[in-house]
C-alpha cells in the first residue's frame, strides 16, 4: 500500500512497453521502500531512475562537491549552482534523516537484487547546468543562489512532507515564477527521459523517477500514442 507522502504507480502503455511510473521523494524513508516494492509486485524486465552517470558514481561514492572545487571549476557559475541545489539536498535530507538519492539507489540495488537491468535515464547533469547557467541572467543566477542559500536553514520533516503533498501547486507556482528554470531543469529532462523510455527494449519497464517529473513523463509517453 502506498504510503500518504507517496501515491500508487501510473500505468502507461505503448505498442512495445508497459511503463509503471513511480514518483518518489529523494529524501523520503517511504518512498526507498515504495520503489522496492513496485520492482518486486511488478516484476520488470527493465528498471528505470532518474539518473545520469555522473550522479550515479557521485551517489554512489557519497562524493560531495565543496566550495573550492566550485570556484576552481572552469564554469563557476554552473559550479556553484550545482554546489547549491546540492546542499539544499543534504539539508533535507538530514531533516528527513536520509540521504539525498537513497530512494533511486534502492531502486537499483533492488534490480541488482533480483537481477533486472537497470537503465540511467537522465540527462547529464553537467549538460542541464550548463544550459541553465548560460540561459538565466545574472539576477536570475545571484536570486537562485540566494534563494538555496536561504532555504538551507529551517527545514523541518514537517516542511518536506508538506511539499511532497502540496507537489502540484507547487510545481505550478515553480513554473509561474520560474520559466526558464523550470524548462531547463523540469521540462526539457521530461522530454529527455521520456525519449530513453520509448528507446528502451520493449518490455515492462518500472520507471522511478522524482514525484516532480512524474506527470510530464507520462504526458510524453502518451503524447506518442496519439
Amino acid at each position: 500500500m502506498a504510503s500518504k507522502s507517496v501515491k500508487a504507480p501510473k500505468i502507461v502503455r505503448t505498442p512495445h512497453h508497459e511503463f509503471i511510473l513511480v514518483g518518489t521523494g529523494h529524501v523520503m524513508r517511504s518512498s526507498a521502500k515504495a520503489a522496492r516494492q513496485a520492482i518486486r509486485d511488478y516484476d520488470p524486465d527493465i528498471v528505470a531512475v532518474e539518473l545520469d552517470m555522473t550522479r550515479f558514481r557521485a551517489l554512489g561514492k557519497r562524493v560531495k562537491p565543496s566550495l573550492g572545487k566550485a570556484l576552481k571549476s572552469k564554469n563557476k557559475a554552473e559550479g556553484l549552482g550545482y554546489l547549491a541545489l546540492h546542499s539544499f539536498q543534504q539539508k533535507a535530507g538530514k531533516a528527513m534523516n536520509m540521504s539525498p538519492g537513497r530512494d533511486l539507489l534502492a531502486a537499483v540495488d533492488e534490480a541488482k537484487k533480483q537481477r533486472v537491468p537497470v537503465y540511467l535515464i537522465d540527462r547529464d547533469i553537467r549538460v542541464t547546468m550548463r544550459r541553465l547557467t548560460r540561459q538565466l541572467t545574472l539576477r536570475d543566477k545571484l536570486n537562485l543562489v540566494k534563494s538555496l542559500v536561504l532555504g538551507l536553514f529551517g527545514l523541518s520533516k514537517e516542511d518536506i512532507s508538506e511539499v511532497m503533498e502540496n507537489k502540484d501547486s507547487l510545481m505550478h507556482e515553480f513554473k509561474k515564477e520560474l520559466p526558464t528554470m523550470y524548462r531547463v531543469l523540469v521540462t526539457e529532462r521530461d522530454k529527455y527521459m521520456a525519449s530513453m523510455l520509448l528507446s528502451a527494449p520493449p518490455g515492462r519497464v518500472v520507471v522511478v523517477v522524482g514525484a516532480g517529473h512524474l506527470d510530464g513523463i507520462e504526458a510524453e509517453l502518451t503524447r506518442h500514442l496519439t
